[in-house]
């Protein structure tokens, strides 16, 4: 949940650098959570423009995720393999995100201005 608090472009918490380090944890340490998974491939295309890198798609198939509320809406059928399960989940948040394109950018913008250093007096 504190990943999903820091990508929401509309929390004054917004931070994608954080986002990735509670991910990384609960990957780490509750990997059949699949909604983790999902929300990696969110801050992949927030940072990098691209999804399902083959190491975080390796990584998702070998922990076999099997619940979360957003993972069984990803998996349309029972029988869907993990790989189906994440490529469904990337085109739903390609949509997403290109409907909220500018809130994202917002978002983004307001948190490099306000890393980047003030005037040096």
């Amino acid at each position: 949940e504190g990943a999903r608090i820091c990508m929401n472009p509309l929390s004054s918490k917004f931070d994608l650098e954080r986002a990735r380090q509670f991910l990384d944890f609960a990957i780490r340490f509750t990997p059949q959570y699949g909604d983790s998974f999902i929300e990696y491939l969110r801050l992949e295309l927030l940072t990098t423009g691209s999804a399902i890198n083959t190491q975080l798609e390796q990584l998702c198939v070998n922990a076999e995720p099997n619940y979360g509320p957003m993972w069984c809406h990803c998996k349309l059928q029972a029988l869907h393999s993990t790989r189906h399960v994440l490529r469904t989940a990337k085109a739903m948040l390609q949509t997403e995100m290109a409907h909220y394109k500018a809130v994202y950018q917002h978002a983004i913008a307001r948190g490099l201005s306000a890393a980047a250093p003030g005037p040096q007096w």
